[in-house]
Order: structure tokens, then C-alpha cells, then sequence
């Protein structure tokens, strides 16, 4: 057997490998897996804080507070007997809208002081507007060499912001994702990089570093929709990784690490998006939403039984719709049915499409880390339910979804003087903060709009972005105009008045927002797909090509680029420029009906009649209610003179669709035809 001598030849090599790591083991090798992360090179080239030395202190970098972080100081020289902590989080933690001074960090600070006077505390919120776990990780590494003795994480309302930034971070390994990782548990390969490899320099000027220039100091805040099940999970996936390596970069700095859970306003927040089974039909959908809908005057009629039969009905269809969850909450509350009202408001919040608040899963992988690491679990979400009303929490507790009121924020803090101090006297902290015993922690107060009063440029920017997110366009536009006029180069808030102007139907006003934002960030690409949106609503055809064709220039993997760079060509007659734009998005995006719809109807109109229809019933193999597909076959059928079944493809959408008015004027040129013969 010629086979045998590889076999034993390979067995005995993975001997030796094996004999090696064991004996690497016992001398003590750890793997780089323990020891290093691979962002820990970007906490090199964006540097958050910056020393004084003149007066002996570090600050935050004025570029780091002009949008995103507090302005923070602490002693350059850490004192024997400082106790210093650094909060870390999104914009709950940095204290939107009122700040650091009004944030659970300083009122910890304070009780801490007064539990341990011995000491010299500094807690330093190092939290930033819109940051999620993996902008976090990044920082870690940076606030490590402040020599901290804590670390608090309140972090998991911003992990679907920025995935294709999160995508590009882990893009810039070279090797994939799950070689990397092996390799990194590897001691032999530990033992190697760490011989071969020498100590990095720091960069003198690492502001200019490309890895700066890559992920900026600011957070490019764009929630994604239409998320699933398997996206969550993914994300969750992801948030655990990030989690576990600030808890591993901790430990190998001797440095300890408490984990907050982060509740959210359930009872008062209506989730962003629907999502729906790629198998549910068009016609069911639009039932299904008729029926939230009816769910929704209902509840606001008083009549709460009603509201739950229309739910039910949503339930034959699906039962993964958020908005019928939280109506069906909303009832059940109403009619005293507590413990069936606080599951549905969960289920709302866990099943929003476009998810702005961390979900059940999220708070489960924080518990499951601290019980798995060294890392101290603060459980904030059982303590807001425990106060708040009916143990869900709502207004009572937050200025909006997620942004604790300042009661919250002393609630938060609390619990942290309780772990770190170890003490339990409710008394002593509250007086520590000049406030009463017997504090009322909930607030009677039930008005989202108490951060009206923010008046800095990345206040305004979150709180446009609340206002956004439920609708209320016009005092969002009003925000993102404030936040403009006191920090004109505010790029960002600068994009989305544009998007929110060509929402509103002011596409002029909205090309000259873009065009500003493209001035001084010329790689943004929202702003130019947003260019070439309203330029192409303009009818400015050749405008709006050049900006779409800048768009896939920026991301050629950006499928909304390709798309709009499609319609353009489709609206100008370019039918086989049309039909590659449009190909090459559905390559980007091959579960995008839409898109395969605008695909099959370039080729349509390039007299391809079969290479058409099988575009159009492929998506309705999919999908069989898909309005685009059945016009496209439609379409086909007057080509080809079939009237009849013309009428049929244009009435099964009109009956889900009344208004639908590529349908409608194919059913009127069905008639025309029909009157003719």
C-alpha cells in the first residue's frame, strides 16, 4: 500500500506539532488569541486623548469632542492611590443629551468619592456618540495605557450601526477571518511572530495614518433594514467577539472589567420597521399591514379587544411582524394583562427591521461573557424593570428609545457604587449626591422630548436622528439645521438634511446639501448616491449619471450605486446600458425583487421577450405576489398580443395595489387594444 508511508509520515509530524505546543504550554506561551488583538494596530493611529504635560494632565483631542466625545481630563501621572475607571458606550453612556456632567460616570465618580475618601477617584467617560462594540475594542486598547483599574462597558444599542465599516475593519487582515483565528491560538506560531517580528514604531503624526482615515473619529450613523433573523445573529455573533477580546485585552493588563446589560424603553417606542417572510405573498403582506393598521385605531380608540383580533390576523400570516407585536402590547397593557403585555413588547423590540435598541439576545451574550470571564456583570436591565411601572420600562425611565433620563442615569450609577465600592447603603450614595433618601428614580414625566434643550452640535445630531427615526421629518430638518449652524463642517448631519430634504420633496434644496457634504468629504458615499437621486428627480440625466458613476467609484460594491446608475440609463433609453447597470446590482444584491424587476424590463425593452419573462418567473418562483414581475409579465403578454392574460397580471396587481400605476396604465392599454380589434 503505497498510501501507508504518507499516512505514518503525517502522523508523525503532527506528533512533533503536538509534542511542541505541549511543551510551549508548560513553559508558558500563551497565544496570541490571549494576548493580542488584531485591531490593536488602530488604536495606534487614532488617538482619542492626548497628553498636556505642561499641566500635567491628558485631555480628550478637540477633534475627538467636536462630534463625538465629551471634553475629559485626567492626571498624566497616575498617584499610588487614584482608583481611575473609564466608561465606555454609545451616546447612553456619554449622557445625551445633557452630557458627561449629568451621565452616570460622574455621578459614580462622586459616590465613589465619598465611599472611599482615601482615595483619589477619577471615572473618566471616554463613551461616544453612536459607538458600538467594535469602534470599542479599538479604543480599549488606547485607554489601556492610561493604566485604569476598571473598565465599564454600557454598550449594545449601536451594534447595527456601521456593519459595512465593521465588514472593511476585519477586511484589512490579510488572511480570513477563521485561518486568523486558528492561527492565533496556535503557540507555535505565537512563539514565531513574537522571534521574527519586531516592536512597532509609533507614528508621529498618526492623525495621518490610513487607519484614521478609515474609520474617522465619528460614526457614520446608518441603521440597516430589512434585517433578519440570521442578521441578528450575526451581529450578535460579532458584539460576543468584540466583547470577549476588551475582556481578554483587560485581563493580560491586570486591569478589571464590569459588564452592564442596557435596557430600553419598551412600553413607549414603537419599533422602526416590519419585516416579513421572503415566502409571503404581496397580497398577504399588504393584508397583514392592513391589519397593524386596524390594530393601531383600535388601540387609539380605546377599543383594545378589537386591536388584538386585528393582531390575530397578522399572526396567520406571520409572527415576526414588530409593529403588531407592539400593538398587541399595547392592548394587553391596557387591559391589565401585565405579564402577556411585557413579552410582547420584547418580542417588538427583538423583531424591528431596522434595529436601534440592543436586543434580548445582545444582553444574554453580556451575561453569558461575565459568567464565562473574569468580568463583573452590573444586570441594569433587571434593575430598570424592577422600578419601572409595571416592570416595563418606558417614558418613566428614557428621554426617547434609549437615552435614560437623569433619574436613570443615578439608577445606573447606583448599581456600579454598589459593585465597585462594595457597599449596599442606598443612604450614603444618595447623599453623596445631595440628594434625598427615598429618591424617586422614575420619572412622571412621560414626554420624549425633554432634550429639546440640547444646544451642541452632536446633542442636536442624535436628537434629529430620534425625530428622524419616528417620522417627524420637519423637526428633525430643524435639528440637523441648528447642529449645522453651530459646527458647519458637521458632514454628516449636513447628509442626512439632504436626505430628509429629497424625502420631503425638495430634491434642489437636497443636491445643494449633498454637493456641500462631497466638498469636504469627497469619498461619502451616501451623499453621492444621494447626488444622483436628486438630480435624477430633477430630470438632470447627465448630473445624476456622473454622480452614480462616482458612487461605484467609491464602493463598486455598493449595490444602491449601480442601481440608481441603471434607472438613469432606463429613463434616458439606454436599455443596454441599463441592463448591465442592472445586472451588476443584482449580482451585489441577488434577493432584491426590485431590482431584478428593473432588470427584466431593460431587457424587455430591447425586444428580448423570453429573456424577460424568464427574469420576471424567476422572481415569482420566489416570490410569487412580486408587483414588478407580474407588470413585467404584463408587459410581455400586450408584446405579444395575449390580452387576456395581460388583464390578469395587471388586476392581481391592482387588487393588492390600488394604486399601483405602472398597472393601471397597463390595464388601460389592455382596454385600448381590446376596443380596437
Amino acid at each position: 500500500m503505497k498510501w501507508k508511508p504518507f499516512l505514518f509520515s503525517a502522523l508523525a509530524i503532527g506528533a512533533v506539532f503536538v509534542l511542541v505546543e505541549l511543551a510551549l504550554a508548560v513553559a508558558g506561551v500563551a497565544p496570541l488569541a490571549a494576548r493580542e488583538d488584531p485591531f490593536h494596530g488602530f488604536s495606534a493611529s487614532l488617538r482619542v486623548f492626548e497628553a498636556d504635560r505642561s499641566a500635567g494632565v491628558v485631555r480628550t483631542r478637540a477633534r475627538a469632542t467636536r462630534h463625538s466625545f465629551n471634553a475629559q481630563e485626567f492626571p498624566l501621572e497616575k498617584s499610588d492611590g487614584e482608583l481611575r475607571i473609564f466608561v465606555l458606550g454609545g451616546s447612553s453612556a456619554y449622557g445625551f443629551p445633557w452630557g458627561a456632567s449629568r451621565s452616570f460616570s460622574a455621578m459614580l465618580e462622586r459616590g465613589l468619592q465619598a465611599a472611599i475618601p482615601e482615595r483619589d477617584v477619577h471615572v473618566v467617560n471616554a463613551a461616544a456618540m453612536s459607538y458600538g462594540s467594535h469602534r470599542l475594542r479599538i479604543l480599549t486598547h488606547e485607554l489601556l495605557e492610561y493604566s485604569p483599574d476598571w473598565l465599564v462597558l454600557y454598550s449594545g444599542h449601536n451594534e447595527f450601526v456601521e456593519g459595512r465599516l465593521q465588514d472593511r475593519l476585519a477586511g484589512t487582515e490579510p488572511l480570513p477571518r477563521g485561518v486568523r483565528l486558528w492561527l492565533h491560538r496556535w503557540r507555535l506560531y505565537s512563539a514565531l511572530t513574537r522571534l521574527l517580528t519586531p516592536a512597532a514604531e509609533p507614528r508621529e503624526n498618526p492623525e495621518d495614518a490610513s487607519a484614521a482615515e478609515l474609520i474617522g473619529f465619528d460614526a457614520d450613523r446608518r441603521y440597516p433594514t430589512d434585517v433578519t433573523e440570521a442578521g441578528r445573529e450575526a451581529v450578535r455573533i460579532r458584539f460576543e467577539e468584540n466583547l470577549r477580546a476588551i475582556v481578554a485585552a483587560a485581563n493580560e493588563a491586570a486591569v478589571g472589567v464590569v459588564l452592564c446589560t442596557v435596557p430600553s424603553n419598551e412600553r413607549g417606542w414603537r419599533p422602526n420597521q416590519n419585516t416579513w417572510p421572503g415566502a409571503l405573498s404581496g397580497v398577504d403582506r399588504t393584508a397583514a399591514t392592513v391589519a397593524i393598521e386596524r390594530a393601531v385605531k383600535a388601540n387609539e380608540s380605546g377599543d383594545h379587544e378589537a386591536a388584538l383580533r386585528a393582531v390575530a390576523e397578522v399572526e396567520t400570516f406571520t409572527t415576526s411582524a414588530a409593529g403588531a407585536w407592539f400593538e398587541k402590547g399595547t392592548a394587553l397593557l391596557a387591559l391589565h394583562r401585565i405579564d402577556e403585555a411585557a413579552d410582547a413588547f420584547v418580542a417588538a423590540r427583538d423583531y424591528d427591521g431596522q434595529p436601534g435598541r440592543a436586543s434580548g439576545s445582545l444582553n444574554e451574550t453580556i451575561r453569558a461573557v461575565a459568567a464565562e470571564t473574569d468580568a463583573v456583570l452590573v444586570d441594569t436591565e433587571a434593575t430598570f424593570r424592577a422600578v419601572a411601572t409595571d416592570g416595563i420600562p418606558g417614558f418613566d425611565l428614557f428621554e426617547d428609545y434609549v437615552h435614560p433620563k437623569p433619574g436613570a442615569h443615578v439608577l445606573i450609577a447606583r448599581e456600579l457604587w454598589r459593585s465597585l465600592a462594595g457597599a449596599a447603603d442606598e443612604s450614603a450614595f444618595l447623599s453623596a449626591l445631595d440628594l434625598p433618601d427615598g429618591f424617586d428614580y422614575v420619572s412622571d414625566t412621560l414626554s420624549p422630548d425633554a432634550a429639546q434643550s440640547a444646544e451642541t452640535s452632536p446633542l442636536l445630531f442624535n436628537l434629529a436622528v430620534v425625530l428622524e427615526n419616528q417620522g417627524r421629518y420637519e423637526d428633525a430638518m430643524q435639528r440637523y439645521r441648528r447642529c449645522l449652524e453651530l459646527n458647519p463642517g458637521y458632514y454628516v448631519a449636513r447628509a442626512n438634511l439632504g436626505r430628509l430634504l429629497r424625502l420631503t420633496g425638495n430634491p434642489r434644496q437636497a443636491a445643494d446639501e449633498y454637493a456641500m457634504v462631497l466638498q469636504v468629504a469627497p469619498d461619502h458615499l451616501n451623499s453621492a448616491i444621494g447626488l444622483g437621486e436628486s438630480f435624477r428627480e430633477l430630470g438632470m440625466l447627465d448630473q445624476a449619471e456622473s454622480a452614480f458613476r462616482r458612487a461605484t467609484e467609491i464602493d463598486p460594491s455598493e449595490p444602491g450605486a449601480w442601481n440608481g446608475l441603471g434607472s438613469v440609463y432606463f429613463v434616458s433609453g439606454n436599455h443596454g446600458e441599463a441592463e448591465r447597470a442592472f445586472r451588476r446590482t443584482s449580482e451585489l444584491d441577488p434577493d432584491n425583487l426590485l431590482v431584478r424587476a428593473n432588470l427584466g424590463m431593460a431587457i424587455f425593452f430591447q425586444g428580448r421577450l423570453d429573456e424577460a419573462e424568464a427574469v420576471f418567473r424567476e422572481s415569482l418562483a420566489d416570490r410569487g405576489g412580486d408587483p414588478g414581475a407580474m407588470n413585467g409579465m404584463g408587459a410581455i403578454a400586450v408584446e405579444r398580443n395575449d390580452l387576456a392574460a395581460a388583464r390578469d397580471w395587471f388586476a392581481r396587481v391592482l387588487a393588492q395595489d390600488a394604486e399601483n400605476s405602472l398597472a393601471a396604465n397597463g390595464l388601460a392599454e389592455v382596454r385600448r387594444r381590446e376596443q380596437s380589434r
